[in-house]
């Protein structure tokens, strides 16, 4: 589920024909196109991941001292 944390635009390039498709899939399962495309992300990441794994984050930084 989405939360109420500042959000910044992420913009996909597909034929329209899919964006339909994903659109209509989503509605019929009475969530939006945005939230379908963040539960996407979220299962995407997570077969990412060896089990016991943390979850990724914000990369360390690389800057050596």
């Amino acid at each position: 589920m989405l939360t109420h944390k500042r959000t910044k635009l992420l913009a996909v390039r597909m034929p329209e024909a899919d964006k339909r498709r994903f659109k209509s899939l989503a509605a019929s399962r009475g969530i939006s196109l945005q939230e379908a495309v963040h539960q996407a992300l979220e299962a995407w990441e997570s077969q990412l991941q060896p089990e016991g794994a943390r979850p990724l984050g914000r990369p360390k930084s690389s800057r050596r001292r």
